[in-house]
């Protein structure tokens, strides 16, 4: 929780996160001293962090992406919700962080996996494709259309019936 001069209450949870000791650590400063200087977008992490403030209370709550930077100098990707609260009296921002680093390096894993498959399927002289349980093609390498005598884009999301004639089709 934080409440314009610092953060007067966090969990476990975000000390794990930031791999601090204790809370200690945390209590009493500002969420842009746990930041890069400068977020991706170039914009100076306090000022950004005053925006979104004043976004979550004229919202009713914010969610956006951040970068915060960990106990032991290593930057982290988060998602942030900010939610405005009264806090004895005082309004104050409820602050949830999501870590965002697995969901990220598992998004990589499937970028790189699926550019090494597009690259082997577009550099075989062999037909390629996968068709849903209704017999639709949903993907076919080049070698599989130039095959049908076809453009790629016109094969995809079409059927055999609907491609041939009902005698070539059959075979």
């Amino acid at each position: 929780i934080f409440d314009g001069s610092g953060i007067v209450a966090c969990n476990a949870a975000a000390v794990a996160m930031l791999r601090c000791r204790d809370k200690s650590e945390v209590l009493g400063l500002h969420p842009a001293s746990l930041s890069p200087e400068l977020q991706p977008d170039g914009r100076r992490s306090l000022e950004k962090c005053v925006e979104m403030d004043r976004l979550a209370r004229e919202r009713g709550h914010h969610r956006f992406d951040w970068v915060h930077r960990r106990a032991d100098g290593e930057d982290f990707p988060c998602e942030v919700t900010l939610t405005p609260v009264e806090l004895r009296g005082r309004s104050a921002l409820l602050v949830v962080w999501h870590d965002l680093t697995e969901r990220i390096r598992a998004e990589d894993r499937l970028r790189e996996s699926e550019a090494l498959l597009r690259a082997v399927t577009e550099n075989t002289s062999d037909a390629v494709f996968v068709k849903d349980p209704a017999g639709r093609y949903l993907f076919i390498n080049a070698a599989g259309a130039r095959f049908m005598g076809r453009e790629t884009d016109e094969v995809l999301g079409r059927r055999d019936e609907e491609l041939f004639d009902a005698e070539s089709a059959a075979t």
